[in-house]
């Protein structure tokens, strides 16, 4: 991923606020950010002037709970490359001391449906307008810890131009996987036609391929 900050300083001290994120986890508490709830929106209003830090989704940023809270230190936002410019400003309201953005234009890039917005320029992320005007300092972090070495030298060469680095975790995964040793035509990344499989949605909209499924789990069982 790419965070974004403006200088070291303020890049620790959002690494810290990210640290205490992880530490308050254990003392969750969930509203529902509705201002028709009555005594209950003045309790949520209670906790999130007390909070020390806040989880919430963009667009929950802008709600009037959030945007009367005490301004807060420092903003992050998660898969920034993902959202729109305008998703990214709502948070804003909070009035943060610091922004942090973490996420990467070449792996989720941004979501714009709109024909009209994408010919505003709205289909880049503000991510990515700030790393391609250098308007901001960028930390790349160059160590993956998910692909198969095999998998990851693709996107190293294609994006990053050969800096990503393989942790020690890959390879130890790599070599405990002896099922992919047993079938030679497996690899790190195999390709398995199914050509009776067809797309299908279940009443919540998602789509699935039941065939496809089968066939995955023909190969791991």
């Amino acid at each position: 991923s790419w965070p974004c900050t403006r200088d070291n300083a303020a890049l620790a001290d959002c690494l810290d606020v990210a640290r205490e994120a992880a530490e308050a986890c254990a003392g969750l508490v969930e509203a529902r950010l509705s201002p028709s709830q009555g005594d209950e929106s003045e309790r949520y209003a209670e906790c999130l002037g007390r909070a020390t830090v806040v989880f919430c989704t963009l667009s929950a940023a802008g709600s009037h709970l959030v945007r009367n809270m005490p301004p807060v230190r420092y903003l992050i936002v998660d898969e920034a490359a993902q959202a729109t410019e305008p998703e990214c400003l709502v948070p804003l309201s909070c009035a943060p001391r610091g922004m942090l953005l973490a996420g990467d234009p070449h792996q989720l890039t941004c979501m714009c449906t709109s024909r009209l917005a994408r010919v505003g320029g709205l289909e880049r992320s503000l991510m990515q307008r700030l790393m391609e005007a250098g308007h901001a300092r960028l930390v790349f972090l160059e160590t993956q810890h998910r692909m198969h070495p095999a998998i990851a030298s693709f996107p190293s060469r294609r994006f990053y131009g050969g800096r990503l680095r393989n942790a020690p975790v890959t390879e130890s995964a790599a070599r405990m996987a002896p099922w992919l040793q047993a079938e030679p035509w497996l690899g790190p990344c195999s390709f398995v036609h199914v050509a009776e499989g067809a797309e299908a949605r279940d009443r919540s909209g998602s789509l699935h391929n039941a065939a496809e499924a089968a066939a995955v789990v023909d190969v791991v069982c």
